[in-house]
């Protein structure tokens, strides 16, 4: 006897009309489906892929395939995630597509189960948010980065600058500002004309960034104005003066080299003011004040130079810079002498000799290698005075 199958062809039809419409939305959209199954392995897929081909995807685990921006705990929590069987909305995923180009993909899931109850895996959509992230970047950009040097500009300076403050309070650690501005900027502009102006500009940022850490920032306020901020500096207040010091003598050194703008040769100096913060909780607005005024007594000290706002540490420095002009030219007078100490073993017998080197200052008289050898070190003048100990010895 037949079988009437009227039932089943009916349901067949039916459901190859609603694959066919389901084929030709995805197709329509920018968004396409995906289905895991119960180990969360990718098995079905349709629509418009972003970046990478379907047969790259086919039975991998998403942790399996990776992304830019997750990391191992990024990735634990988000199949803790699967495991809980929670539905999950907007996860953004970064990779690279065939070409090696950066593309952002946003996905959203949802669990589901068979007429018994039993969990069969994972099902939503995806979609490219490539552009929507591209603009966003440019966004930000816009809102925290000088477009004329693409250094942080003013806002993003004074976020980090907060961040740096609250760490600094809390381990010990000294952090700077050290405020820079061109010296005689406006005559630049006015005699050669903002063009050149800018590619001076651009030049003294990439010298700034050449003169720091890259955990270190370097902004630029407007104008020709800049800021370096240090951070996690010593714990100590003279050693933490002394390291801003030498960034401080490094950056007049580096801004003071010959320029090309254009055809022309270009020479430029810059004035700075420093101040340092610790566990004082000074505000942001007290530490940019307080740079400011470093920088004008640096512009009425003669330019060309730098100043700390706290009196004490500008004398610090200013004794350190005497001392090390004081040894250059005790170097080049031969005021220096070397002692010998007798260096014996274990039986008394004199094996040998070590060499200590002393400072016969005209002035001052005998000077301690505890006070001029740390100077000569940081200065660079260690090493003559290491040679010219080595040659008398």
């Amino acid at each position: 006897s037949g079988t009437d199958i009227t039932a089943i062809k009916a349901s067949q039809a039916t459901l190859t009309e609603s694959e066919a419409r389901f084929r030709a939305l995805t197709e329509l959209s920018s968004d396409w489906y995906w289905e895991q199954d119960a180990e969360f392995r990718v098995v079905r897929f349709a629509g418009n892929l972003a970046g990478k081909s379907q047969a790259y995807r086919m039975g991998k685990a998403r942790w399996e395939l990776g992304a830019l921006n997750m990391n191992a705990a990024d990735w634990e929590s988000h199949r803790q995630m699967l495991l809980a069987r929670q539905v999950f909305r907007e996860l953004e995923l970064c990779d690279t597509d065939n070409h090696g180009q950066p593309y952002w993909v946003s996905v959203s899931g949802a669990p589901f189960f068979d007429a018994q109850g039993q969990f069969c895996g994972y099902r939503g959509v995806g979609r490219d948010i490539t552009a929507r992230k591209t603009a966003e970047e440019k966004i930000e950009r816009l809102a925290f980065y000088d477009v004329l040097t693409g250094l942080p500009n003013r806002r993003l300076l004074i976020d980090r600058l907060q961040q740096v403050l609250a760490l600094a309070a809390r381990d010990g650690h000294h952090g700077a500002l050290l405020f820079i501005d061109l010296d005689n900027f406006k005559d630049l502009n006015d005699t050669r004309g903002h063009d050149v102006g800018d590619l001076l500009l651009q030049q003294v940022a990439q010298r700034l960034l050449a003169c720091v850490r890259g955990a270190d920032t370097v902004a630029r306020l407007g104008g020709d104005e800049f800021v370096v901020m240090l951070h996690s500096l010593d714990t100590d207040p003279a050693r933490a003066s002394t390291h801003v010091e030498l960034v401080g003598k490094k950056i007049i050194s580096g801004l003071n080299q010959t320029y090309m703008l254009g055809a022309a040769e270009h020479h430029s100096t810059p004035s700075i003011g420093i101040t340092l913060f610790a566990q004082q909780h000074q505000t942001v607005d007290e530490l940019l004040k307080q740079a400011d005024l470093a920088l004008y007594e640096a512009k009425a000290a003669g330019r060309n130079t730098m100043r700390f706002f706290d009196p004490a540490m500008q004398a610090l420095v200013a004794q350190r810079t005497a001392l090390e002009l004081d040894l250059r030219h005790g170097l080049q007078r031969r005021e220096l002498v070397v002692y010998y100490q007798p260096v014996v073993d274990t039986a008394r017998r004199v094996v040998g000799a070590e060499a200590l080197v002393r400072w016969q200052h005209p002035q001052r008289g005998l000077v301690s290698p505890m006070e001029f050898i740390p100077v000569a070190e940081q200065t660079g003048l260690i090493i003559p005075l290491g040679a010219w100990v080595l040659e008398v010895a």
